[in-house]
């Protein structure tokens, strides 16, 4: 067979649009009629999501092989993409479909981007009311792969992931992913740090620590407990939500180690609020959308580097730290107890 599509979903949703040749002759031929195998050198396999959604494996050469009650498919080569990451494009090594009873399981699939790394998956796709998943689970995945708008942030990226639905409910999905030998390079914010600092660290900066998890529908996706550390240096904490439309928006605490903060004009005042953990803590707000994503502390970094260079912070304290986006309140309350 040149060419086959399989295409898995509730029963009701299938819907032939006429009577084959093939279903005829069987009605008019009572006797049994089995195909022990069946092999295509092309076949598509769409795997069948609520809200218009799937996961598709094109252009793969499968067998499928009759033993008993259930039909065992092998696919090889071809390509997938899914809803939960539309940007990913992934190679199919090998994967494995059982079919038995109007159930179908998806094991043993490997598969690999183009740049590099593994993805594992299996799923179980019942037929009736009970729950269908996708899970699985990634090794050093490039960050080009997994988030290709943030070319600033370059490494390789472990986790897992899992996709749930029932029959006429939405899809909901949860995961996690660590980062490894991640370095942050041409961020506005970072550079200006750097022009504040003399530090050129931050134009390159090595990350020890990065870890985000994540929870979606089809309307949006929630990153939560973000944590990045680039050790010595920054620490940086919060959460954000990206739509289905490509709008993001969050919120952050960026963390600056004390040692970097005495470079910065203003140093004695701003030392000592909101410090703990060895950083002195200052809010970031992004927005925008994933293709132009936007934050606020660039701009007040740049004011920073301006008032400096023409002396305005020696007009008082309120003026720098208004600046840098800090509250007062508790540097006033502390003054006021001296």
């Amino acid at each position: 067979m040149d060419k086959l599509k399989l295409h898995l979903g509730p029963a009701n949703s299938v819907k032939e649009n006429s009577r084959t040749n093939a279903a005829a002759l069987v009605e008019d031929n009572p006797s049994p009629v089995v195909i022990d195998v069946l092999r295509s050198r092309e076949s598509d396999v769409l795997i069948e999501l609520p809200d218009g959604k799937s996961v598709n494996i094109i252009g793969t050469t499968m067998e499928a092989r009759h033993q008993g009650d259930q039909m065992n498919c092998v696919a090889r080569g071809g390509t997938l993409r899914g809803c939960l990451f539309p940007d990913l494009v992934l190679i199919l090594k090998s994967a494995a479909f059982h079919f038995s009873n109007g159930d179908a399981t998806l094991s043993a699939a490997e598969l690999t981007p183009a740049s590099g790394g593994m993805v594992h998956l299996e799923g179980f796709f019942p037929n009736g009311k009970e729950e269908s998943h996708i899970k699985g689970h990634c090794e050093n995945i490039p960050t080009s792969a997994l988030l290709p708008h943030y070319k600033e942030i370059r490494g390789t990226l472990d986790g897992w992931g899992i996709v749930k639905w029932t029959p006429g409910h939405s899809r909901g999905g949860e995961g996690f992913l660590r980062g490894n030998n991640i370095i942050l390079e041409n961020m506005p914010a970072l550079e200006k740090l750097a022009d504040l600092t003399g530090i050129d660290e931050f134009r390159h900066l090595a990350v020890q620590e990065f870890e985000v998890s994540f929870e979606g529908d089809p309307s949006a996706t929630r990153w939560k407990n973000l944590i990045l550390e680039a050790k010595g240096y920054i620490r940086l904490t919060g959460e954000a939500t990206t739509t289905s439309e490509g709008a993001l928006a969050g919120n952050f605490q960026l963390g600056i180690t004390g040692n970097i903060i005495n470079m910065i004009p203003m140093a004695p005042q701003i030392l000592g609020l909101r410090e703990h953990d060895g950083y002195l803590w200052m809010p970031v707000t992004i927005g925008g959308t994933l293709d132009h994503p936007s934050e606020d502390l660039t701009v007040r970094l740049g004011l920073v580097v301006a008032a400096g260079a023409e002396g305005l912070l020696r007009k008082g304290v309120r003026q720098g730290l208004d600046i840098l986006g800090i509250t007062t309140g508790e540097t006033e309350e502390k003054a006021s107890k001296k």
